[in-house]
């Protein structure tokens, strides 16, 4: 088993039982995080998928997987209107640390785009949904520096939930 404490996390499921704001679009996330695991050729079948903390934009999911090895059989993935990214448990035992990561990696490939460094060694990033891998260019960092700025002013610093 993973060890990780999911106690407070959301199956899936129950996004439709619970009283959460903006359960309708966390469904749809959860749906996303399912494709993209199952669009990656070392995840068989996502087991199980729970929302973890964020909001109808971007939310940190748990997921659960049948892999083909050498793949991890749990990781917590980060969707929404971002490029997505599974983060393994081995380098966060935490959803607060992967989105920590998440952000950290995001920046790093905007700083290494800002100084023309290579982008090889970064996790590629990927459009939302179609799961095409992209190119970035100044409008894509532009967009993804701002909106990691925000998470980090609005998610790291500050509350995530009432």
């Amino acid at each position: 088993m993973t060890g990780v404490d999911k106690t407070d996390f959301i199956e899936e499921a129950a996004l439709v039982e619970e009283n959460i704001e903006d359960a309708e679009a966390l469904r749809g996330l959860a749906a996303e995080v399912r494709s993209y695991l199952e669009s990656h050729h070392w995840c068989e079948k996502v087991e199980r998928v729970y929302f973890v903390d964020g909001f109808r934009y971007a939310a940190v999911f748990y997921a659960e997987i049948i892999p083909h090895a050498p793949a991890d059989s749990a990781m917590f993935v980060i969707v929404g209107d971002i490029p997505p990214l599974y983060i393994d448990l081995e380098s966060c035992s935490s959803a607060s640390e992967a989105l920590e990561a998440y952000i950290d990696l995001m920046l790093q490939i905007c700083d290494a785009f800002d100084s023309g460094a290579d982008l090889s060694k970064l996790p590629p990033l990927q459009e939302r949904l179609s799961w095409r891998y992209l190119e970035p260019d100044r409008e894509l960092i532009d967009m993804l520096r701002g909106r990691m700025e925000f998470f980090q002013k609005n998610l790291l610093e500050g509350p995530t939930k009432e």
